[in-house]
């Protein structure tokens, strides 16, 4: 980018190749200042926290920091010390490497209790206290490819790992380090795979002057957070144009377990890599798409949500009945923020159940390696005899060579019926008969409960005001829930097929003002569309 120099704006004149911004843009980010309105709004926490934002970008000697692509080449950028990092540019997420390479292994660890085991999960972190990330009227997207070929994705994480200890679909970490006393200002986040703004145990957080969009699971996820303001953010989903279906995702790190296991001279191994290949180069040169992964609808296959308020850690599982003993999701206000296109055609996956239930990714459901439910319904031929795909038959080798590796909970009996040409019906799992067997509905395919498709979604909230906001366009798309074959009528399930505008679950002292709720809606005939919905 030799013409970088010439496009910069009149109040970034920094020096190329300097970290630190001149003293004229020094004294022109002194003059921010938070609107009276929103002021007017807040808690007296939330107050004095806006107080502390102002006063830092008047203070000279607080590090400042110009923030360009060549920041980003390597992999995420990871803010481990506090100051005001501005961007310079537009930011186009494309790291040379998907996976951090052995020379970065210090500064992006992997393996056990390796948040970037994954890949890079995000554009930025923020591990520490007292940051100002402005955008600076400009943008951060994750690229085509990376998009396609990373499906686990945040813009920006507020921590230095994606799950707190002990959760998630492999073993990220055994300490976080969350961040505590964040603003993020004046930009655009757009085009992520999953992600906004995610972030775990995250405290006074400010998320001002944003637009968030084409994100393709939430805008906004915060799990734990307390004393954080939300405001003047827009946010709108991507509701088309999503390529793949979530199967292409397990399948790409399917294959990454397999590298890291040696095993490319397989014929497993082989077939899943030539599925993949197959499927990325079709969708980067903008051909007719040929394999299993092809996401025919164009829209994401599971729920999607505007903004996420819970308690700290995954929200994977049913509907909170209590916060009981649960930490976090407390004084948080949302003011003038809008919310638009939060539409989905989500899959229902039905998986086979295992025999004790676990904690976390895959709970009673058997799995592959991080939590891929293992689709029984799409391997069954007419015959109910195994006629699986690249996947599957990937899942299955790993459960046979690799049975304690991840998460992974595919019985030796599945492992035999699948080479043993019986029907399923014939099938004798642990030496009981197949009535004792059973199927595990609700899920998505990583065995995420199905809850809907939600503007805003407050769990285990308390002292949360959402006020002078905007949601419209929250639609459910299809009828691929509670739609499977291997139930009775009387054992299916329709939550996924669901649309609230905002839905609260055991929650208190929520003060919902000055909303406007529009165009809710689900396609299912089963389908429940309410604007506003306690539980």
């Amino acid at each position: 980018m030799s013409n970088t120099r010439n496009r910069l704006p009149p109040r970034l004149v920094g020096r190329m190749g300097s970290p630190q911004l001149t003293k004229k843009n020094m004294v022109s980010l002194s003059d921010f200042m938070f609107p009276s309105d929103l002021r007017k709004k807040c808690s007296e926490t939330q107050t004095l926290l806006l107080d502390n934002f102002e006063e830092n970008v008047k203070t000279e000697t607080v590090n400042r920091i110009l923030l360009t692509n060549t920041d980003f080449s390597n992999g995420t950028y990871r803010i481990k010390n506090p100051g005001i990092y501005v961007l310079n540019e537009d930011i186009v997420f494309n790291p040379t490497f998907l996976f951090p390479q052995e020379s970065q292994k210090e500064e992006y660890p992997t393996g056990k209790n390796g948040p970037y085991h994954l890949g890079f999960f995000a554009a930025i972190t923020v591990e520490c206290q007292n940051v100002i990330i402005d955008l600076n009227g400009y943008s951060i997207k994750q690229s085509k490819r990376h998009n396609l070929l990373q499906r686990f994705f945040s813009l920006i994480e507020l921590a230095s790992s994606p799950f707190i200890p002990k959760q998630g679909p492999h073993a990220f970490t055994d300490t976080i380090q969350s961040a505590n006393t964040c603003l993020v200002m004046n930009g655009s986040l757009l085009n992520s795979s999953h992600h906004g703004v995610h972030g775990n145990n995250a405290h006074n957080i400010v998320l001002y002057n944003l637009d968030i969009h084409d994100f393709e699971v939430a805008g906004i996820a915060l799990n734990g957070s307390t004393d954080s303001v939300l405001s003047h953010c827009n946010l709108r989903g991507r509701k088309s144009g999503i390529p793949v279906l979530s199967s292409f995702s397990q399948a790409f790190f399917t294959a990454r377990v397999l590298e890291l296991e040696k095993e490319r001279q397989t014929s497993v191994y082989a077939n899943l890599d030539s599925d993949l290949q197959t499927a990325y180069q079709e969708i980067m040169s903008n051909l007719d798409q040929s394999t299993y992964f092809y996401n025919e609808t164009g829209q994401y296959d599971g729920n999607m949500y505007g903004i996420v308020l819970n308690v700290n850690g995954i929200v994977i599982n049913d509907f909170l009945s209590s916060r009981e003993n649960l930490q976090g999701n407390t004084d948080i206000l949302l003011y003038k923020v809008s919310i638009d296109y939060i539409e989905s055609h989500p899959v229902e996956t039905v998986a086979l159940s295992t025999i004790e239930k676990k904690e976390g990714y895959g709970g009673n459901r058997m799995v592959g390696v991080f939590g891929d439910v293992f689709d029984i319904e799409k391997v069954l031929d007419n015959n109910k005899k195994y006629n699986g795909n690249s996947l599957s038959d990937a899942q299955l080798y790993l459960a046979e060579h690799y049975p304690s590796k991840g998460t992974l909970s595919i019985s030796n009996d599945i492992v035999k019926w699948s080479k043993d040409e019986i029907s399923f019906d014939d099938l004798s799992l642990n030496g009981s008969d197949n009535e004792s067997t059973l199927f595990v509905p609700r899920g998505d395919s990583m065995g995420h409960i199905m809850k809907g498709n939600i503007g805003i979604f407050i769990s285990g909230g308390t002292r949360i005001v959402v006020d002078t906001t905007l949601i419209s366009g929250v639609i459910t798309r299809g009828k691929d829930v509670g739609s499977s074959s291997l139930f009775n009528k009387n054992q299916l399930y329709f939550q996924g097929s669901n649309s609230y505008g905002i839905l609260t679950t055991a929650s208190k002292n929520i003060e919902i003002q000055s909303v406007t709720i529009k165009n809710v809606e689900s396609e299912h005939p089963e389908g429940i569309s309410k604007h506003i919905e306690e539980l």
